[in-house]
């Protein structure tokens, strides 16, 4: 009996170990490109690729199993869609923006936007590796072309059976030529200090936040300040 408990025991230690992921870093990339078209809206027609960037949330996964982890879906849990109001005065441009997110955010009926929205994918994290995830969210039609879109997101990865790991919570910013016309040429002080107000309910909430919120507060803050 001592002999076949202890032959069980080596069998137990050497027995390879299931898939084990977590999550080793996380982040929010600076402005990256994501292929886009205008919309016309109104006759519901994509018209041309038009320049567009935003902000990946980039995921660093550990798998410390002996097994390949594989990841099925990727779960948002929207807890803010904000639009910053135009304080540059500079037009509206085309009617709408579709960017391939990877993640696209409902925005009609009202209110769809908010809640979880879960996307299939297939990553796989090898045995003892580390890889890198790299996601972009943001609406499914963005209103006009200066008319910055605010995000936070709590994210859960699907993996391996339908075990849920907790990814994390980003606050980012779509549309970076509106960001930039913002931060350059806004000149409104009353709207100015309606974006800070914005803002500062995205800062309430608990996340990994991109810089580019930090520039557009900072703005905001001075030009409301006179």
């Amino acid at each position: 009996m001592g002999l076949a408990f202890s032959a069980v025991q080596i069998w137990q230690a050497s027995a390879p170990k299931p898939a084990d992921l977590e999550v080793a870093m996380s982040s929010v990339a600076g402005p990256q490109s994501v292929p886009a078209v205008s919309y016309d809206r109104i006759r519901k027609v994509a018209g041309e690729s038009t320049p567009f960037s935003a902000n990946p949330i980039d995921i660093t996964l550990k798998n410390n199993g002996d097994r390949p982890a594989l990841i099925t879906a990727v779960i948002a849990d929207v807890k803010h869609l904000e639009t910053l109001a135009d304080c540059t005065g500079s037009g509206a441009g085309p009617a709408g923006i579709s960017a391939e997110y990877s993640i696209k955010i409902p925005t009609q009926p009202p209110g769809a936007a908010l809640g979880p929205h879960q996307q299939d994918v297939r990553f796989e994290v090898k045995p003892g590796a580390v890889d890198r995830m790299s996601l972009t969210i943001g609406p499914e039609i963005e209103s006009f072309y200066n008319y910055p879109y605010v995000v936070g997101v709590d994210v859960k990865l699907v993996h391996d059976g339908g075990a849920e790991l907790d990814a994390g919570s980003y606050a980012i910013v779509t549309n970076h030529k509106a960001v930039e016309e913002h931060i350059a040429n806004s000149s409104d002080e009353a709207c100015a200090q309606k974006n800070l107000e914005v803002l500062e309910t995205i800062y309430a909430y608990q996340s990994i936040k991109s810089s580019e919120l930090d520039q557009l507060r900072d703005n905001y803050r001075a030009l409301a300040a006179g």
